[in-house]
């Protein structure tokens, strides 16, 4: 059975965002990092949970963060169903990003 790791990068974009990344560990002998493409303020990241603090947070930030954890959901829903559906020989990194795409 896969299982996810998240966590957040530690380069930050100008505004003091951070992309999710992804530990996928399809085997234990197989593990992959996938970036997520989805960036979240490093204020609001919990990583003792490994999730988005939503918070009570307000207007434009709170739809943006429910956007944005919305997305990751649907993103490791899909890497899991990907883990189920194919051998581990074939769960590369690369090929993970390319079907996600």
């Amino acid at each position: 059975m896969a299982s996810i790791k998240k966590s957040i990068s530690t380069k930050l974009d100008g505004n003091g965002y951070g992309q999710i990344l992804y530990r996928v560990s399809i085997t234990k002998n197989a593990k992959v990092r996938i970036k997520t493409n989805v960036f979240v303020p490093t204020k609001r990241w919990d990583e003792a949970k490994e999730r988005i603090n939503i918070g009570k947070s307000i207007g434009f930030e709170r739809a943006e963060l429910v956007e944005s954890d919305a997305k990751l959901k649907d993103l490791e829903a899909k890497i899991l169903r990907l883990c189920e559906m194919y051998p581990a020989e074939v769960l590369t990194k690369e090929w993970i990003e390319n079907v996600l795409e």
